[in-house]
């Protein structure tokens, strides 16, 4: 066998063995006992305050803003929390919050 299939052969059975750890037996679900990427901010479920809207943006100065929209039965008035990160990503903390900016 060719050197060339044989590494591609290697690459793709380690993807696989990757992937499988990171998903579901089906292959479609995600694992939720370990998320992938960085987790900026949570809410636990039973607090009724849910997360949605996310967006993230790159400023000229290399810092990343995130975003998102907190939703649900008992959210109250609408509120956008803001996050920046000065490390590509790797860790985030929060800017504040703005009031009214729901979409």
């Amino acid at each position: 066998m060719n050197s060339r299939v044989s590494l591609l052969l290697v690459s793709v059975v380690v993807w696989m063995m990757e992937w499988s750890s990171a998903h579901g037996a089906d292959g479609l679900s995600v694992n939720s006992n370990k998320p992938t990427g960085v987790v900026i901010d949570h809410s636990f479920s039973k607090t009724k305050y849910y997360i949605g809207s996310p967006s993230i943006a790159v400023l000229p100065s290399g810092e990343f803003i995130a975003t998102h929209d907190f939703f649900g039965r008992v959210s109250g008035p609408s509120r956008t929390a803001l996050f920046a990160s000065n490390n590509h990503g790797k860790t985030w903390q929060p800017r504040g919050e703005l009031s009214g900016q729901f979409w």
